[in-house]
């Protein structure tokens, strides 16, 4: 019983500097994490989230700025 499966995440990530001025920045970024919705490996303790992905897909968007 000392056996545990493994698992590939796929995360992707991008970002688009839409102003880019002497002082000034503004970029849209945004993220995909576990792309493919993989579940963890089945563990009587619900394994361990450091190991694994225990919340699925996540979607992140945003803008940054620097004035």
């Amino acid at each position: 019983y000392n056996d545990v499966s493994a698992r590939f995440y796929v995360d992707l990530s991008a970002r688009v500097s839409l102003v880019k001025t002497e002082g000034r920045n503004i970029e849209l970024f945004g993220t995909v994490t576990n792309v493919f919705d993989k579940d963890p490996p089945y563990l009587r303790l619900y394994g361990n989230p450091v190991l694994f992905d225990n919340l699925g897909r996540r979607y992140r968007i945003g803008f940054r700025t620097s004035l």
